[in-house]
């Protein structure tokens, strides 16, 4: 099992931390195996998952706390407004990281999008990863 953990490291500037958490068979505990850094916190729902690859999506968008807060209470009415696209980004990164090794493989940064679910990623023949979204 692998879980993927985005959170806001300084709220005033909205930076966040992604870390990449692995369970393995038998285990009670989840073990850390990559972190890194990220100038907001994007709003991260889904992830994809390869034969040997992690790929996450970092989108131009992430969602203001305290609005969330206010929305909890409030039943989740609203929730829609707390969402923000960062247009000063103009870009979506795809970071891609080793789930064998730990290691940070590659980024690519490609126009700025949104989606709310990964649906399906694999290696082709050629080694190189294709992710479905929607």
């Amino acid at each position: 099992t692998i879980s993927c953990v985005l959170k806001t490291t300084n709220m005033m500037t909205n930076n966040g931390r992604i870390t990449l958490f692995r369970q393995e068979k038998g285990a009670t505990q989840l073990q850390s195996f990559f972190t890194t850094e990220v100038p907001i916190a994007h709003y991260v729902h889904s992830f994809s998952i390869t034969e040997n690859y992690v790929v996450v999506a970092l989108y131009p968008t992430y969602m203001r706390e305290m609005c969330v807060t206010g929305s909890l209470r409030n039943n989740w009415r609203g929730v829609k407004e707390c969402f923000t696209w960062d247009g000063k980004l103009n870009k979506t990164t795809l970071l891609v990281v080793s789930h064998k090794t730990g290691e940070q493989v590659t980024t690519s940064d490609v126009p700025p999008f949104f989606s709310f679910h990964h649906i399906n990623a694999y290696e082709d023949s050629k080694g190189q990863i294709v992710v479905d979204l929607i």
